[in-house]
């Protein structure tokens, strides 16, 4: 087994080996490279190496920040001070070098490292040693980078020396020249790898169909109508389910009781169920079926409850609520009664609310349609609450008032499942206390890091209890030791008294902790100082995550191999090279300057917007062969390992299984991927054509994946990740680049993807959440089946749609981005419904009202005043709107000739809901107000269809003219 590339690096021979026969010491020197050098006494310059007059004036820079700094003397014992402080200074005033720059931009694209430049900041010996991974992909990067140097290196020795013979290790020998060819080879292989699978997925597709292999942790769809995307298809299943609320009458909505329901669930004691937190006043008890007086003593009572959309679309909706709660009371002691004590610690429970309109008991006495009744269920909605530390205000008469400030969401259950938590109750216990360590030594290194900074800036010891204490004044990096060692002594006690007990540590496990800390600074690396304990905690830190990240990966691919999930397509390398000559990415480096490129354009525009129609026929690539091993695979012939999309989030979805003893309580929907094909067999134009691939069906490379999972989650540094989190990320950054322009057909060249996420809650007892392949029938039936009961279920579901550039600009117009059903249409001047008010306001475009005034062809007084409207919405309370929810809205006073007006002027039209508020007050009752941002004027439609009449008639005439 060959050594890793860290432990390697710890020895000087080492080195040797990991670096392709370099040192650490010359990589970072080499890569921290700067114009100029600084010392202890000044500044020096290389010839040429910066523009002329700057060397006097950063030299005056440098004595006048050094005399600033208290660093102009020359005494023996502040040496290493003003050494630190010269380089230092050398970070931020001095360039890097071209070729230092260039380095770094290279090695930044490589992987297998976690290494980060900061042109303002030098890499260290340190860095180098602890910055490569530990696996294949770790030493693979550290020759990579020892090569690049070497021959950088070489070539500026050759410029000194000319052909003289150079010392061995600044030789490349034919072995490492070899080994860096196949390096290259290799990264373009996996590179190309996906396009391959890609470009054959609808083949690959259909394969996996014919397994028969059902995924049994989720549902998901193998086809959707293709009229829009899915969000918006399914916002309107939704919206015609609510529909008879819009138009309830006047004597439905007296009958009808604002709902708002509190219920905790307990973290600690999960066998305790759910509890409901009931209040003052009257409440509609759906079990019951009856009102329900709970009385005004001893308890809370409900002042307001407001929630707010943040997101601008349908996407983020669910997850950006914001809100606030107002509770009242007579008497503290109500604060006896464990819930709502509760209410006061905010990580206490999970918390939900369920809020809307209650359907009246016994319908009222036949007030309501079953059709009216049905949309009252479906408009309750349940809201997931983290409560924020809470405030109270009290009155003259001893009663208070306490307000809870809550961040919300309606998909809550994906967010506690954490892909790096523990799969059974033996890792439950190592990850408690692998946990507790982890969150220790974050904190700590933390502290070290908010200290480093303090340092630098010249300001450690201000506003802190040090000061206050001892006195002291801000210290800088490089200032008095001994002021320094005094603000550490003091700053050190407060962290483990005072700070890790901020950080979440409990009383009972702070000793823990304190020890945790001192053992660490007792490590002889560290030796009780500071300074090193900051460079030591942090690479520690991103070890250990590291470690779980990479268990995760290997978790996912060795359950998927299990299950015998894991499949192998192979080609000869004639055919390989072939296939990508035809079908392969565009090479878009340009061979000529920025200048000349511009120059050119100039002459010669470029062509129209189109696909590249590829030199072979599309019908001409073989059959693909499917295989389950490489067995009695050729001496010729490539094989491209890969699984199924579906496989991956099946894997992740079993390894989590532990922590989700409701199953039912997650409950995700992957859809379909639609998309534009310029290449389907038999389409000889240029024209596309609208098709679709079940998500869980796109394959994907084994080596992609594994690069994917590498640069997300074990170069980036991940304590934990939710599901939510990792299925949003595998959509936009795995899957959605796999059918990039870089792996994909040339004809995706003009596409932009984007991932959507619809969700809704439901009522258990009114569905069994589905598992395993549904059609699209089946997902209209489950939208909106509002949920009365105390365990609500969630549904999100995620899909995606390709935009070709024109239809971007029409999906902001609205003809696109939306499916082909009826908006929610709002109708001024009745007697009935939900609407109360609505504020038309012009778009301020003073430059349009200008020209259209000045423009002689508008005769129409009218026409000259046209323009959108932006509007305010008042309504009598609803979930009907969310941010992106498209609705219309029509002035309709009586008489046709008065719509036509409105028309006329600009008024009513197609809008987006945006900022959109919902009230629940016990006086005001229940309340929804929004604004309405214009997408499309009253009337466009019209003047479309009448320029389109009149263009016609006008051709006709022409070619009757003409004789034809």
């Amino acid at each position: 087994m060959k050594p890793s590339a860290p432990a390697l690096l710890k020895t000087v021979k080492g080195q040797r080996v990991a670096l392709t026969g370099l040192g650490a010491h010359q990589v970072y020197r080499y890569l921290n490279r700067r114009t100029a050098g600084v010392g202890v006494h000044g500044v020096w310059f290389t010839s040429g190496s910066v523009i002329k007059g700057g060397s006097k004036k950063l030299k005056e820079k440098f004595e006048k920040d050094r005399k600033a700094a208290g660093m102009d003397n020359n005494d023996s014992d502040t040496l290493e001070a003003r050494k630190a402080w010269a380089k230092e200074w050398s970070e931020k005033n001095i360039p890097l070098t071209k070729k230092a720059i260039a380095m770094r931009q290279k090695i930044s694209k490589l992987g297998g490292h976690s290494l980060v430049f900061d042109p303002k900041k030098d890499v260290t010996e340190a860095d180098i040693q602890g910055g490569f991974a530990s696996d294949a992909t770790g030493l693979a990067a550290a020759r990579a980078v020892g090569y690049a140097v070497k021959k950088d290196l070489i070539e500026a020795r050759k410029k000194i020396l000319g052909d003289e013979e150079r010392s061995h290790y600044l030789k490349i020998t034919a072995s490492e020249q070899k080994e860096e060819e196949e390096r290259v080879q290799k990264v373009l292989r996996n590179f190309r790898e996906q396009g391959y699978l890609v470009v054959k997925m609808q083949e690959l597709a259909k394969y996996n169909v014919s397994t028969g292999y059902t995924y049994k942790n989720y549902a998901y769809l193998r086809s959707q109508p293709l009229s829009g995307p899915l969000t918006s298809q399914l916002q309107a299943i939704g919206a015609a389910k609510l529909a008879p609320l819009l138009n309830l009458k006047n004597e439905q909505l007296s009958a009808l009781t604002p709902m708002f329901r509190l219920y905790k669930i307990d973290k600690k004691n999960k066998k305790k169920g759910i509890e409901e937190l009931k209040l003052q006043g009257n409440y509609h008890s759906i079990e019951n079926n009856s009102l329900e007086s709970i009385g005004r003593s001893g308890r809370l009572g409900l002042k307001s409850f407001t929630w707010t959309y943040d997101g601008k679309y349908l996407s983020t909706a669910d997850k950006m609520i914001r809100g606030d709660l107002t509770l009242y009371g007579d008497s503290l002691t109500v604060f006896d009664e464990k819930i709502h004590d509760d209410l006061l610690v905010p990580q206490s429970g999970d918390w939900y609310a369920q809020v809307g309109w209650a359907p009246p008991p016994n319908n009222a006495g036949g007030l309501f349609s079953k059709e009216e009744i049905s949309a009252l269920r479906n408009s309750l909605i349940t809201l997931w609450m983290g409560f924020k530390i809470p405030q109270f205000t009290f009155k003259q008469d001893g009663t208070f008032e306490l307000n809870l400030t809550f961040r919300s969401a309606i998909m809550q259950a994906l967010n506690n499942v954490d892909i790096f938590g523990p799969t059974n109750a033996k890792e439950e216990l190592l990850n408690v206390s692998s946990a507790f360590r982890s969150k220790v030594m974050g904190s700590f290194t933390k502290f070290l890091e908010k200290r480093e900074k303090s340092l630098k800036n010249g300001k450690y010891g201000v506003a802190s209890s040090a000061q206050a204490s001892l006195g002291l004044g801000p210290v800088a990096k490089g200032g008095s030791s001994a002021k320094i060692k005094a603000i550490d002594t003091k700053a050190f006690n407060t962290f483990k008294s005072e700070t890790l007990s901020r950080a979440g540590i409990q009383p009972g496990q702070l000793s823990r902790a304190q020890n945790l800390i001192d053992t660490f600074m007792k490590r002889k690396e560290v030796k009780g100082d500071l300074d090193y304990a900051w460079q030591l905690s942090d690479r520690m830190h991103h070890l250990i995550e590291r470690k779980r990240s990479n268990k995760v990966f290997r978790r996912i691919l060795e359950d998927i191999e299990n299950k015998k999930r894991k499949f192998y397509v192979t080609t000869t390398a004639s055919e390989f090279d072939k296939f990508y000559k035809d079908f392969g990415p565009l090479d878009t480096t340009p061979d000529t300057t920025q200048k000349e490129y511009e120059a050119t354009k100039k002459k010669n525009p470029p062509p129209p917007s189109v696909p590249k129609k590829p030199t072979g026929a599309p019908g001409s690539i073989p059959k693909t062969e499917v295989k389950t091993s490489l067995k009695g695979i050729k001496p010729d012939e490539i094989s491209v390992a890969f699984v199924y999309f579906g496989d991956i989030i099946e894997s992740v979805f079993s390894n989590t299984a532990y922590q989700v003893p409701d199953k039912e309580k997650i409950n995700f929907i992957l859809s379909t991927l639609a998309y534009r094909d310029y290449f389907i067999e038999g389409n000889q134009g240029m024209k596309s054509v609208m098709t679709q691939i079940p998500i869980v069906d796109v394959p994907i490379s084994v080596n992609y994946f594994t690069k994917w999972f590498h640069d997300e989650y074990i170069v980036k540094v991940s304590e934990r990740v939710t599901l939510d989190e990792f299925l949003n990320k595998a959509l936009k950054t795995l899957l959605l680049p796999a059918m990039g322009p870089d792996n994909f057909r040339a004809s995706f060249k003009n596409h932009a993807m984007s991932p959507h996420q619809f969700s809704w809650t439901a009522d258990k007892k009114a569905n069994q959440p589905p598992r395993g392949e549904i059609n699209f029938d089946t997902l209209k039936g489950l939208v909106y089946q509002g949920s009365m009961s105390t365990r609500p279920i969630s549904y999100v579901v995620y899909s995606s749609w390709v935009y070709t550039k024109d239809e971007k600009v029409k999906s902001s117009k609205g003809s696109i981005h939306t499916s082909k059903v009826d908006y929610i249409t709002l109708h001024l001047a009745k007697d009935q419904g939900l609407l109360k008010d609505v504020t038309f306001s012009r778009v301020n475009d003073p430059h349009w009202e200008a020209d259209k005034i000045r423009n002689d062809k508008i005769t129409s007084n009218f026409e000259k005043v046209r323009i959108p409207y932006h509007c305010e919405v008042k309504m009598i309370g609803n979930n009907l709107f969310f941010p992106g929810t498209r609705f219309e809205v029509f002035p309709t006073i009586p008489g046709s000739r008065s719509r036509d007006i409105a028309n006329s002027l600009g008024l009513g039209g197609t809008y987006i809901a945006q900022s959109i508020t919902n009230r629940i007050e016990s006086e005001a009752g229940f309340t929804t107000e929004f604004s309405g941002m214009n997408e499309t004027m009253a009337g466009s439609e019209e003047k479309k269809k009448s320029k389109s009449k009149t263009a016609s008639k006008s051709k006709n005439k022409k070619l009757r003219r003409q004789g034809k």
